[in-house]
C-alpha cells in the first residue's frame, strides 16, 4: 500500500514540476528583450500607455485564457503538501504579476493558504492592462465574511472606524428644511 503512495505522490510532484516549468516558460517569455511581448520601449511611452490603460475599459476575459494555463492544470489544493501549495501559490503570483495582476492578501496569510484562493479565482473574469497595475482581492472588507480571520485584522479596524465615523456623524446631523424653512 505504501508503494502505491509513493507512486501516485511521485506522479502528482512530476505533475508540480512540468507546471513550474510551464508557468516560468510562460513569463520568462514575456521578459523585454525577447521575442514574447515584453518590451524594454521609451518610458514617457509606456506612462502615456500605462494612463490610457487606466481610463479604457477592456474586454474581460478569464484568467486562464489571459495567461494560456487552463485551471485543470492546477492540482486541486487537498492534494498538496503545504510546500507544494506554497510553491505553486508563489509561481501563479509571479505569473499573474507578468500580467500586470497583482493578488491582495493579508501579509501574514501564508503561501500555502494563498494557492486556494488563486485556484478558486482562475477562471474568473478580469480586464488585463498592458501596462499599469491590476489588484486582485479576496477580501470584501467586512468582518462577518472575512476569509483570514486569523492573518488581519483590516475588517475589525474597518468595522470600528465605520462606527466611530458613524457616531461623529450623528452629533452633527441636522435637517435641511429647517435652514431654508
Amino acid at each position: 500500500m505504501a508503494y502505491i503512495v509513493d507512486i501516485e505522490h511521485q506522479k502528482m510532484q512530476d505533475n508540480i514540476n512540468q507546471l513550474v516549468a510551464e508557468l516560468r516558460s510562460v513569463y520568462r517569455s514575456m521578459l523585454p528583450g525577447t521575442d514574447g511581448s515584453g518590451s524594454d520601449g521609451d518610458q514617457a511611452q509606456i506612462e502615456a500607455m500605462a494612463f490610457a490603460d487606466d481610463y479604457i475599459p477592456g474586454i474581460p476575459e478569464k484568467l486562464s485564457d489571459i495567461t494560456g494555463i487552463s485551471q485543470e492544470k492546477l492540482p486541486f489544493p487537498v492534494k498538496l503538501k503545504a510546500e507544494e501549495s506554497a510553491l505553486l501559490a508563489k509561481e501563479l503570483e509571479l505569473l499573474l504579476n507578468h500580467f500586470n495582476f497583482y493578488t491582495i492578501f493579508p501579509e501574514k496569510c501564508p503561501l500555502e493558504m494563498r494557492y486556494f484562493f488563486i485556484r478558486s479565482i482562475w477562471n474568473n473574469e478580469y480586464v488585463s492592462v498592458a501596462f499599469g497595475r491590476s489588484n486582485i482581492e479576496f477580501c470584501e472588507k467586512d468582518i462577518d465574511t472575512c476569509p483570514f480571520p486569523e492573518f488581519c485584522n483590516d475588517c475589525e479596524a474597518k468595522d470600528s472606524n465605520v462606527k466611530a465615523s458613524t457616531s461623529r456623524r450623528s452629533e452633527y446631523d441636522f435637517d435641511p428644511g429647517e435652514m431654508f424653512g
